[in-house]
């Protein structure tokens, strides 16, 4: 709140400085400044009001001892521990068995398929489009990357075109 108040003061001064220099547009942009530091203020001062005022604390309470468990509670939470458990198990086994489904599944392109990428990378760069506009249309035409996995970035086919 402090701050506040004391940038709207410092803009004030700016405003009157410039107005001794008559240049307009910071005059313009600071008293657009100062208008919106005063909004800021009016609605702290609103949420100030609003708020609870803090209550002193209490002594503090002391707990009352706990019961002990019974040994039926016990036995019940450990299998219900033991199937949460079995579940994890399943769900990671599930889990490893797409990802092992999608490594099969990725093609790398070979050499041919290799150096028509980089020639239709290199037409279209001759042709006057954007890194992004390439890989757009790389990835519209699902040519796979030569890693086989993901989609084409600006940044790989400029470091492609850099390198070739």
């Amino acid at each position: 709140m402090k701050k506040i108040k004391a940038d709207v003061k410092r803009l004030a001064k700016d405003v009157k400085a410039l107005a001794k220099k008559k240049i307009k547009t910071d005059v313009q942009r600071v008293t657009k400044e100062i208008k919106a530091l005063a909004k800021k203020i009016e609605k702290l001062s609103k949420t100030v009001e609003k708020a609870p005022a803090k209550k002193p604390k209490a002594a503090a309470k002391k707990k009352a001892p706990a019961k002990k468990k019974t040994a039926t509670k016990k036995v019940v939470k450990k299998k219900a521990a033991k199937k949460k458990v079995v579940k994890k198990k399943t769900a990671t086994k599930k889990v490893a068995k797409k990802k092992a489904a999608k490594k099969k599944s990725v093609k790398k392109p070979g050499g041919d398929a290799r150096k028509k990428v980089m020639q239709t990378i290199k037409r279209l760069r001759n042709q006057g489009k954007s890194y992004g506009q390439i890989t757009k249309y790389l990835d519209s035409k699902k040519l796979p990357t030569f890693s086989g996995k993901g989609k084409w970035h600006a940044q790989t086919v400029a470091n492609l075109l850099k390198s070739a």
